[in-house]
């Protein structure tokens, strides 16, 4: 058994990049093993808290299906097998995780390419941006501050154009934005749903039929043809299948897919939704730092406050920052004080 200073894998398991797109179902031990942190060095250990791979890393993350795992050391990314023994040597700047296909983005000389489970580029270095690739097969990528798609070949099939752009959904479509607008498009770069959004937060919906928009200081939501459903909420944070999490002012409320109220807007918060973290620009410094009206890191102009408890882990001769909020763990931009 092992007793660790810092176990911090939930972090590293947001970020799907890390552990590539085929891995649909995303589990706290991969491949039966839990990265985790003692000291300044990563390692892993096993269900049974022992340890399967000693700390030696200087950052490590969740194994693959393939059995692989990105991890660094000094300044470099490789993989590593689950013995702990590099299969690819570190050698990159950044990468990703090996997708379904066993392939993955790597950086190289500050440009991103695509390697094998050699680690050999089968697309040379090239974008400014790290990528994979969506059920269609087209990738979203980076130059010169321009998005387009290309295929696993390299070769763009919607040539950049965009000033922002993401992956495919399964849906087909892909949200982009021009000239500050939001819309989507179809494979072949033509719009599906002209760009007229302020904002698209397509990552708020737990349901294939609609998406939560933005347009002026109101929100509403589409259907996948770009009808409006809904519209003329303060907010709109969370779409299901069975009922639409909105505010009005500080109260919140359930809608239904059809726009009609399943749950009067009358309660403080509903769901993972609380009133608190509502803020606008008069009462909170970050605001506007996730959504518009809903901050992730609600740092109050007020003296009151409310945190998350996955901000930075300090103590209060540890952190610049600590004495600025009211928990006494956690503070929103760690900041070391030096030794």
């Amino acid at each position: 058994m092992v007793c660790l200073a810092v176990l911090a894998a939930a972090g590293l398991f947001a970020a799907k990049k890390y552990l590539g797109k085929g891995d649909e179902q995303i589990t706290l031990f991969r491949q039966g093993l839990l990265p985790v942190k003692v000291g300044e060095q990563w390692g892993y250990i096993d269900q049974n808290n022992n340890f399967a791979i000693n700390p030696q890393f200087d950052s490590a993350f969740g194994f693959g299906d393939n059995g692989l795992a990105l991890a660094k050391n000094g300044e470099k990314y490789g993989f590593i097998d689950k013995k702990g023994n590099f299969v690819i040597n570190p050698q990159f700047e950044d990468a990703n995780g090996f997708d379904e296909h066993g392939l993955a983005a790597a950086k190289s000389n500050g440009k991103w390419g695509l390697i094998d489970q050699k680690g050999n580029f089968v697309i040379n270095p090239q974008f400014d941006s790290s990528f994979y690739f969506a059920d269609n097969g087209l990738a979203v990528v980076k130059n010169d501050e321009k998005y387009g798609y290309i295929d696993k070949k390299g070769n763009y099939v919607i040539n950049l154009q965009f000033d922002s752009a993401s992956t495919f959904d399964d849906s087909g479509m892909a949200l982009v934005k021009n000239s500050d607008q939001f819309g989507f498009i179809d494979k072949k770069g033509n719009y599906v749903i002209n760009p007229q959004f302020d904002d698209v937060h397509e990552y708020s919906s737990y349901d294939k039929d609609l998406i939560a928009v933005e347009t002026g200081d109101k929100y509403g939501c589409i259907d996948r043809k770009g009808n409006q459903v809904i519209s003329g909420k303060d907010y709109i944070y969370q779409i299901y299948p069975d009922g639409i999490i909105f505010a009005q002012g500080k109260k919140a409320g359930v809608l239904k897919k059809d726009g009609t109220v399943l749950i009067n807007c009358s309660y403080d918060g509903v769901g993972s939704y609380d009133s608190e973290k509502f803020c606008t620009n008069d009462d909170c410094y970050n605001y506007k730092s996730a959504d518009s009206l809903y901050c992730y890191t609600h740092k109050p102009k007020t003296s009151s406050s409310s945190s998350y408890s996955t901000m930075p882990y300090c103590d209060f001769y540890g952190c610049l920052n600590r004495v600025e909020y009211s928990w006494n763990d956690y503070c929103t931009e760690h900041s070391f004080m030096e030794d």
